[in-house]
């Protein structure tokens, strides 16, 4: 199922699609941290969402990511640059809040 948000940011995103630097990815990292149990929620339902649109096989944690029943902990560098600048979009549009 892919999420009405990860719809709004695709299209925003698609003409203006970059990799995200070094910098800017230990910022992102540092701002994923701070998100409220409901972002990370939405944060996480977006890579889901990106699985499907892409048509991945999705295994229960996409990425090398690794989890227990309270926590998901990436390594972002394995997530697709596609993938990556769409999640550095909603840090922004939240931090933007």
């Amino acid at each position: 199922m892919i999420i009405p948000l990860y719809r709004n940011i695709v299209s925003e995103i698609s003409s203006n699609l970059k990799i995200i630097e070094n910098d800017d990815k230990k910022k992102l990292i540092k701002d994923i941290t701070k998100l409220s149990e409901e972002d990370s929620q939405i944060f996480y339902m977006l890579i889901l969402s990106y699985c499907a649109d892409e048509k991945l096989t999705l295994e229960e944690y996409p990425f090398g990511s690794i989890g227990d029943n309270s926590n998901i902990t990436f390594d972002f560098d394995k997530f697709p640059p596609k993938l990556q600048f769409i999640l550095f979009s909603f840090i922004q549009k939240q931090k933007s809040k």
